[in-house]
C-alpha cells in the first residue's frame, strides 16, 4: 500500500501528515466509513474532539482514503464495552498478508511488500482491516 501524504506515527495512535501529527486517539472522533464497491474505495472519516486539551487550530475534519481496495473486513464490537467506546481508535499499522484472519494485530508502521494490510482497532472491540493499491489523507 503507498501511503501518498502521510505515514502511520511510531506510536500506532496516530497519523503524521507534512510534518504535523494527529493523535487519533485522543483529539479525533471516528464518525464512519463508506465503501464504494464498485470503485474498490473505502472512506475513513474523524471530526476533532470538543475536548479542551485539543489545538484550537487543528482541522476539523480529516479523512483516509483508500483506492484500489482488494480486502476490507471488519470485527464486530464488543457488546459489554459501552458505545461511547466506538468512536476512539486504539491502535493502527500494518500485519504480515498471510495473517488475513488476524484483524486486531500489527507489526509495523510501514507497509511492505509482506505486511501491507492495515488493521484499525477501536476502544470498543469493532476493528478494521484494509488492504488497497494507495492511501491518501485529506485534511480541512
Amino acid at each position: 500500500m503507498n501511503l501518498s501524504n502521510f505515514n502511520i506515527a511510531s506510536d500506532f495512535i496516530a497519523i503524521e501528515s507534512n510534518g504535523v501529527y494527529y493523535d487519533l486517539h485522543n483529539n479525533f472522533e471516528f464518525t464512519g466509513l463508506s465503501y464504494d464497491v464498485l470503485n474498490r474505495k473505502v472512506k475513513l472519516s474523524w471530526v476533532k474532539s470538543t475536548g479542551d486539551w485539543v489545538a484550537v487550530n487543528f482541522p476539523n475534519t480529516l479523512d483516509l482514503n483508500f483506492s484500489g481496495v482488494s480486502l476490507f473486513k471488519c470485527k464486530e464490537r464488543d457488546s459489554g464495552v459501552p458505545y461511547t467506546e466506538d468512536d476512539c481508535l486504539g491502535s493502527l499499522g500494518f500485519i504480515h498478508n498471510d495473517m488475513v484472519n488476524e484483524i486486531e494485530g500489527f507489526v509495523s508502521i510501514e507497509p511492505s511488500d509482506d505486511a501491507c494490510h492495515l488493521n484499525l482497532s477501536f476502544e470498543s472491540g469493532f476493528a478494521l482491516k484494509i488492504a488497497a493499491d494507495s492511501a491518501k489523507c485529506s485534511i480541512s
